[in-house]
């Protein structure tokens, strides 16, 4: 069958279960003008499955699945007698029956419980199933899967099992609103139920949020072995089966197409189960086109940055479209979602470098900071003793050239003085000012460096203002700044 046509007899199913039950198939019906044969075809039988498989009755762990019975019993009566219970009410009723709320009284103690009975005269084949799933119940003890009480045959030769009553809303129900880690733990007892029913070599194949009820305290139970299989020979790789009922959007797709089952045919189911408790949604693809990441279906931009990485990978293992390539074992999907909670590296990605990494210091938040602020103090410690490395420097530079500079200036006006001789004068007396035009005159023939020469101005111009010249000295100081200023637009900054 081509992906496309499952793909559009799944929408079509779709929204047919969005109508009364009685609707159903008169819709389905109604769209053939509008759909391909073999799409029509499909959605027919996908319809007539979901019939079959029915909804599970919140209240017991009863099944409606066993083929054979006659539904059209009349009802039993409230006030009834079976065995050593007495019956309350009806509960509802299933393909196989009647599932109707019982008490037992006696002894000091009352007990209620959940009883389902047979309809009508049952063929052997469904007599067979009656009895196996009993034995299957019987021998199943763990406290996330419902347990069977009792079992026997009515007065009317009609088979009948007592099971706990159950209490609670469906896992998707009861996980709204909770943290992610909250519906992880919860998820994570379901499937240690699940490991445990592999264990006593039973598949459960029917692995949904409706057979799965979740208490206030997030304590769920396992419910419904009513198409459960038990593996051949001890076998827990695999085993043939005989068609059945089933409910499509938790299948394998190899149970859809009726193939050898496995143990990771319930992977599957699980890995659909998280889809579906963590992203609030399903994908309705094909399961043979592989999974859309439950990240993206999710509304909430902290939910799908929760869901991004790990558990998307953790979810696309588990929906592997071959059975190979998914878990091997229940244990090994739980595994990973413990790794997953514990921050260690999950086995569904690659263990890159980076990866294990980034997990290390997730797992190791408290002290991944503590060495973080020990690295950053250091380096900070670094930074400040180079900086003061180089200031020191820089001072030690500067005191070096504000030393050369006041030689320089020294060394200009000692040879000022010394190339003053007697026989220039001609007797006359030299003046200040005559003395600092001489000097002016010098510096403009001269050739310090700027720095020197700012000084050398600023020095002339401080003794030209002494003598009362302001305007030898502006012109001087003038000078000096705007000196100063190109030497300080094109070289390091210093102070006098």
């Amino acid at each position: 069958m081509a992906v496309d046509t499952f793909r559009a007899a799944q929408e079509l199913v779709s929204s047919a279960l969005d109508r009364p039950r009685g609707e159903r198939r008169a819709w389905l019906e109604a769209q053939s003008a509008a759909v391909e044969p073999a799409v029509l075809a499909e959605a027919r039988a996908l319809l007539d499955a979901d019939r079959r498989a029915g909804r599970f009755l919140e209240v017991s762990a009863a099944a409606p699945w066993l083929e054979g019975w006659d539904d059209d019993e009349p009802e039993i009566a409230p006030g009834t007698h079976i065995g050593l219970y007495r019956l309350e009410r009806s509960l509802g009723r299933g393909g196989m029956g009647q599932v109707l709320l019982g008490i037992r009284d006696g002894d000091g103690f009352q007990q209620r419980v959940a009883i389902k009975v047979a309809g009508g005269v049952p063929s052997e084949e469904a007599l067979a199933r009656f009895r196996r799933e009993r034995r299957i119940l019987s021998d199943l003890d763990h406290p996330h899967i419902a347990r069977l009480i009792d079992g026997g045959t009515t007065d009317a030769g009609r088979p009948y099992l007592v099971m706990e009553v159950v209490r609670g809303r469906p896992i998707d129900q009861a996980c709204t609103g909770r943290s992610v880690e909250e519906r992880l733990q919860i998820l994570r007892r379901v499937l240690s139920g699940v490991a445990y029913a592999h264990r006593r070599l039973v598949l459960h194949l029917d692995l949904k949020p409706d057979n799965i009820l979740v208490d206030d305290e997030g304590n769920p139970k396992l419910l419904d072995f009513g198409i459960a299989k038990l593996l051949e020979g001890g076998d827990t790789r695999t085993r043939t089966v005989d068609p059945r009922p089933l409910t499509p959007d938790y299948a394998s797709p190899e149970q859809l197409r009726g193939e050898r089952l496995t143990t990771a045919s319930d992977v599957y189911s699980l890995g659909r189960l998280l889809h579906r408790v963590l992203a609030g949604r399903l994908d309705h693809e094909p399961p043979t086109s592989g999974p859309t990441p439950p990240s993206r279906f999710a509304s909430d931009p902290d939910l799908r940055r929760r869901l991004r990485g790990d558990l998307d990978a953790i979810i696309a293992k588990a929906l592997a479209p071959h059975p190979e390539d998914r878990y091997g074992t229940v244990e090994a999907l739980d595994a990973d979602l413990g790794r997953h909670l514990e921050g260690r590296p999950i086995s569904a990605r690659p263990a890159t470098l980076p990866y294990r990494f980034g997990r290390f210091l997730r797992r190791h938040r408290p002290v991944a900071g503590l060495v973080a602020a020990i690295f950053a103090a250091a380096l900070v410690a670094i930074a400040a003793v180079s900086y003061q490395a180089q200031r020191i420097d820089d001072e030690r530079r500067r005191a070096d050239r504000l030393r050369a500079d006041a030689e320089d200036v020294a060394s200009f006006l000692v040879d000022l003085f010394n190339q003053l001789e007697p026989g220039d004068l001609d007797g006359a007396t030299l003046t200040v000012p005559q003395l600092l035009d001489r000097g002016t005159s010098a510096l403009d023939h001269a050739d310090p460096r700027p720095e020197v020469r700012a000084r050398l101005l600023e020095t002339l111009g401080s003794a030209y203002r002494a003598w009362g010249d302001e305007a030898a000295a502006a012109s001087l100081q003038s000078e000096s700044e705007s000196l100063r200023r190109r030497e300080e637009d094109h070289g390091p900054r210093r102070g006098e």
